[in-house]
């Protein structure tokens, strides 16, 4: 039996989210967080949706965290 990549994606985010990547697209809500997944900024990030499922909140807090740059100390 050949399993494939997203077979793997939706059995992982199962077991992280509850929901499985399909399950979420179906019901047009965020996989991570269960919310409606409805708006996107731009089609990159609707893209991303069509991958994995998640909503613009979650694919921000994933891809682009809040970082803190502290100085180097001299």
């Amino acid at each position: 039996m050949v399993i494939t990549m997203k077979e793997v994606q939706d059995e992982i985010a199962k077991s992280l989210f509850g929901r499985g990547i399909e399950e979420a697209k179906y019901g047009r809500v965020c996989v991570a967080c269960g919310r409606p997944a409805m708006k996107f900024k731009d089609g990159l990030s609707l893209r991303e949706y069509q991958i994995y499922a998640m909503c613009q909140k979650c694919q921000d807090d994933v891809f682009q965290p809040d970082v803190e740059i502290e100085e180097k100390k001299s």
